[in-house]
């Protein structure tokens, strides 16, 4: 080693063939070693509601999966998982795929795929991607002179708008730890009396929960945010909730089903 070091000449034309060397390796060994943290994963979320899982893939999942296979993208790996409540795809990309073309051929393709969907699974059904070495950011708040679900009800209609205007952010929510879960059980006998489907009386209550924003006006330094409250927001309003049958008849939904509050 020591004569190696004395001969200056050597020491060049050993840096040289190692120089060389890792040349060759970048461009024609498989980096097999790329970190994990940059390869982008795609996740397809769809809800099926009173659709069993079964009946979705024989009526609409056999041509997303075949599809979504088929994007002329490099896919490492792919899954589907068929659930009770919801169906999820997942697609690996290799780590050479740009995140942004990812999502956005996905998407593509979920547009013309969902557009058979019944309505509120086309309305219901979410695109996201994601990495490993994406940001998370939490944040919480607190009052001394407000309860939790006040600060919800204040924040949520336009905190969520904003944080979803920044730059680079994908998802933004505001979660309440009080939030409570009510259960509406249809009674059988008393929605045949009215000719009526589960699956209608579904669709309607959907729309009834939803919020919808209705944009934001910007004046100088100022902005407001507009948003169209949703019909239904406790369970005194779930209880007093009524529609239309086909026959033009009024239904109170307290008088169709079993309304509960979960404890």
């Amino acid at each position: 080693m020591k004569k190696i070091i004395e001969n200056p000449l050597r020491v060049y034309l050993i840096l040289g063939v190692m120089a060389l060397l890792g040349l060759y390796s970048g461009w024609n060994l498989p980096i097999s070693l790329f970190p994990n943290s940059s390869k982008i994963t795609v996740r397809i979320n769809i809800p099926l509601y009173s659709m069993t899982p079964s009946d979705f893939y024989k009526n609409y999942g056999y041509r997303v999966e075949s599809q979504l296979r088929s994007i002329d993208l490099k896919i490492n790996d792919f899954t589907a998982d068929y659930n009770f409540n919801s169906v999820e795809y997942r697609i690996n990309f290799d780590w050479s795929v740009n995140g942004d073309e990812a999502l956005s051929k996905v998407k593509d393709s979920m547009s013309g795929l969902s557009a058979s969907f019944p309505e509120l699974m086309r309305k219901g059904y979410n695109v996201n991607k994601w990495s490993e070495n994406r940001t998370f950011v939490a944040l919480s708040f607190f009052s001394k002179t407000r309860s939790t679900d006040e600060i919800y009800s204040l924040l949520q209609p336009t905190l969520e708008p904003e944080l979803l205007a920044l730059k680079d952010v994908q998802n933004a929510f505001l979660y309440n730890p009080l939030e409570k879960e009510i259960t509406v059980e249809l009674i059988p006998e008393k929605i045949a009396k009215f000719g009526l489907s589960p699956s209608y009386i579904e669709s309607i209550l959907q729309k009834s929960v939803e919020e919808y924003q209705g944009g934001r006006i910007e004046y100088q330094d100022k902005r407001m945010q507009i948003f169209f409250d949703k019909q239904i927001k406790t369970k005194k309003d779930l209880e007093n909730f009524s529609f239309y049958t086909s026959s033009n008849n009024v239904v109170f939904l307290k008088d169709i089903s079993d309304i509960r509050l979960a404890s």
